[in-house]
């Protein structure tokens, strides 16, 4: 299970048996902005909408090097821009959905 701890500006694992914290984890050689929203894609990367840095990113969470996958967004109200981006999830086909706080909507990728 991951959670987003925001104001800490980390993501912290836990174990789904147990309810065990197993890391704490944030980005190696910056720091999150404001992680909002997180899931975790198929290949095991976590998906995290930060909500300050207005992007979404992939990041390898098993990583302690710069595990950054890829990343997409910018501020502005453009189809391929966020406005404090809140939440993010992945359907059972790979589209992805963004919370796009300011711009007051969904955005879909597929």
């Amino acid at each position: 299970i991951a959670i987003t701890d925001s104001n800490n500006a980390r993501i912290v694992l836990l174990d789904r048996a147990s309810g065990a914290a197993f890391k704490v984890w944030s980005r190696p050689t910056e720091t999150l902005a404001v992680p909002r929203g997180i899931v975790i894609e198929r290949n095991g990367l976590g998906l995290i909408a930060d909500a300050n840095d207005h992007t979404l990113s992939a990041w390898d969470l098993r990583s302690d090097g710069d595990g950054r996958a890829y990343q997409f967004g910018a501020p502005g109200m453009q189809d391929d821009q966020f406005l404090f981006p809140n939440d993010v999830v992945i359907d059972r086909t790979g589209r992805i959905y963004v919370a796009d706080r300011d711009n007051g909507r969904v955005q879909v990728w597929r």
